[in-house]
């Protein structure tokens, strides 16, 4: 049985693929120990044409649904179904891996006596691009991803989630709801804990929160979530949904999501994220 399957969505991003493909070239991590499953939500290039210059580096399968609207958590379960490792780890086009990343998360992953999500450390990711003009101007490729990781926390380019870490601190297992930060676009869990909760919840269609919602799912069942910031990975910019909307239409999708989120689940933590960010949801434990 392999041990990891990495599954990378894809809609259109040919050059941020190919970016993320060669990171996984260059991984410490045996070839022979992982395959990487592309699932393609209906691209209207020719995106099997760059995954078939990988084919004689990596163990690679491809998957396409056809375009209906974006649909990531659809396409990440069928790419779940069709996996052979015995972990996940589950990437968005445009993530690079450091070199022994792959490695660290099977690491962790086997140490651990209960399911557990990891959540890998993105520098650069942001809300709209923010970081765009430095990222840019470092020309950062998938070769030599340490080597650009350096750089970046030399101009003090983190995670977007840094302000809420340096809040409540890294360790997730004290926090009333880590669940308000499980991005997957470079994460990690063990496949069958994954299947057996259902996968992404497919009714979220278009952007965003089917992560938060099978992070909600994921902590009731008494799973842990961590975050992994010694596994390191790169957020190269790209064109933001977020970006094309008004600031008055940005809110109100947000809510949309949030207010189904509370519908569903009915937990206080969501119904204050209605009208509070994210970083002032009070994440210290309640004593008994």
């Amino acid at each position: 049985m392999l041990e990891l399957s990495v599954l990378i969505s894809v809609y259109n991003r040919n050059k941020l693929l190919a970016e993320t493909l060669t990171s996984l070239t260059q991984q410490t991590l045996a070839a022979d120990q992982f395959e990487v499953v592309i699932g393609d939500d209906g691209s209207s290039s020719d995106t099997l044409a760059v995954v078939r210059q990988f084919e004689n580096q990596l163990n690679l399968k491809y998957l396409y649904q056809p375009d209906v609207g974006f649909r990531a958590g659809t396409i990440r379960n069928l790419s779940a179904k069709i996996a052979q490792g015995k972990f996940l780890v589950i990437l968005d086009a445009g993530i690079l891996l450091s070199e022994d990343a792959l490695q660290q998360h099977l690491h962790r992953q086997k140490e651990t006596l209960q399911p557990t999500a990891l959540l890998g450390n993105i520098y650069g990711f942001d809300r709209l691009n923010e970081n765009r003009p430095v990222l840019d101007s470092l020309e950062i490729h998938g070769q030599h991803v340490n080597r650009e990781i350096g750089k970046l926390q030399t101009l003090a380019i983190h995670d977007a989630r840094q302000p809420i870490f340096e809040r409540y601190g890294t360790d997730l297992t004290t926090w009333q709801a880590p669940w308000l930060i499980f991005w997957v676009g470079h994460s990690s869990m063990p496949r069958t804990a994954f299947l057996e909760l259902g996968g992404f919840d497919e009714s979220f269609n278009g952007w965003g929160y089917e992560d938060i919602d099978l992070g909600i799912r994921w902590f009731k069942a008494g799973y842990l979530i961590q975050f992994a910031a010694e596994i390191g990975s790169i957020h190269l910019p790209h064109e933001k949904f977020k970006e094309q909307l008004a600031v008055n239409e940005r809110i109100h999708y947000s809510c949309q999501r949030k207010q189904k989120l509370l519908d569903k689940y009915q937990l206080a933590e969501i119904k204050n994220w209605l009208t509070m960010s994210t970083i002032e949801i009070d994440q210290h434990q309640k004593k008994k």
